[in-house]
């Protein structure tokens, strides 16, 4: 029997708890190691707990143990709507509402840090009556990346990074954090002061990531939020998402640039294919994509194209290990491992507050989600 003081704690205060987290009884019960019906029993009516109890939930709900002990349910923005192929709405996994959670959380700090809401915001804006291949153009001349430097980047993940700072440089956020990797893709959190776009630190394709980047960054220009649990041009039927993925294909590869690939129908197969994804640092299903919705794949190539491009691949995971080579033990360094999932736009924003005292050293550390002896090393790679 625990010997912990008891509490007593408001019924409907557990119920939204439980029902933000998007557990159901039996979930919770098992995540927080207590009877399923005590736990039922004390959503009904007010009870009194015992602390080690109280925290147990707090621990399973991803909540501090003081939002238990409020008098009633906080006000909190609803869940953005989660979309998955065919326009179909789907559940939520619980994993996904917490990495909204967190999203909104640096959001809130993001905001306060840049003055109550004073940031500028992205500069522009779209409609759903707006051709989404102008807006892409439009926005492809923002940003400041031109094709050529996109194809002149190393690999894909040099061109998620350019992408990334182009973007963040127009005032939004861009944040990884894990998720399930078959629940969500991404997700955005539209704002006239701190936009946000969550990227999923799991997906293991980065091209993918850059697809997703984009059609968030969509998103976000629309002001409409969502969470994408499938992306590529033509799996979805929702307006808003054909919109997104229209912007994102055109933004990333124009019709004209694959007009100007000028493949006769006999040589457009896998290697053609991957020859252009290669050169734009895109996904060969995009590649596929594109030239299918802009009427470049000629019907007797469409079949056997559609088998290998169809979907969206995973990479290959590489199963052959060089003899005497051991796996070096843990991950990378704290200190680009927070630069990863913050973005610097962040990263910095924390990095100069505390520097000019505006916060302390331990807010800084929280934000950040790094020991003391990082936060040097996080300052270091950021002013490379």
């Amino acid at each position: 029997m625990s010997s912990s003081p008891e509490i007593e704690v408001s019924p409907e205060v557990l119920k939204w708890a439980r029902g933000t987290s998007g557990y159901s009884l039996e979930e919770a019960a098992k995540r927080a190691q207590l009877k399923q019906e005590n736990i039922a029993a004390w959503e009904r009516a007010a009870a009194k707990i015992h602390f080690s109890d109280l925290e147990k939930l707090a621990k399973a709900y991803r909540r501090p143990a003081t939002a238990l002990l409020l008098d009633k349910p906080p006000e909190e923005q609803a869940m953005p709507p989660y979309f998955r192929k065919k326009g179909d709405r789907a559940e939520m996994n619980p994993e996904v509402r917490f990495a909204i959670r967190k999203a909104r959380y640096l959001q809130g700090v993001a905001t306060e840090l840049e003055g109550n809401g004073n940031g500028n915001g992205i500069v522009g804006t779209a409609a759903l009556e707006d051709s989404p291949e102008k807006i892409a153009r439009r926005e492809r001349e923002r940003l400041g990346v031109s094709m050529d430097a996109q194809s002149g980047c190393n690999d894909a993940r040099a061109a998620l990074n350019a992408f990334r700072g182009a973007i963040e440089r127009q005032n939004a956020f861009v944040f990884q954090i894990n998720m399930p990797k078959d629940a969500a893709l991404g997700f955005s959190l539209p704002d006239k002061a701190t936009p946000v776009i969550a990227l999923n630190r799991k997906d293991a394709s980065t091209e993918r990531k850059i697809f997703t980047l984009f059609h968030e960054y969509a998103h976000v220009l629309l002001g409409k939020s969502s969470i994408c649990a499938d992306v590529g041009e033509g799996a979805i039927d929702d307006t808003t998402e054909a919109w997104c993925n229209r912007f994102a294909g055109e933004f990333l590869l124009p019709a004209e640039k694959l007009r100007e690939e000028n493949i006769p129908p006999g040589k457009l197969d896998y290697a053609a294919i991957g020859a252009i994804a290669s050169k734009y640092r895109v996904s060969k299903h995009m590649v596929f994509v594109r030239m299918k919705v802009n009427g470049l794949v000629p019907n007797a190539n469409l079949a056997n194209l559609e088998e290998k491009f169809g979907k969206w691949q995973e990479p290959e995971k590489k199963t052959e290990k060089k003899a005497g080579r051991q796996k070096k033990p843990g991950g990378p360094p704290q200190s680009k491992t927070c630069i990863s999932e913050k973005g610097k736009k962040f990263v910095s924003l924390v990095i100069d507050s505390e520097k000019r005292g505006r916060i302390t050293t331990a807010d800084a550390l929280g934000y950040l989600s790094i020991k003391l002896n990082n936060l040097e090393k996080v300052g270091a790679e950021i002013g490379r």
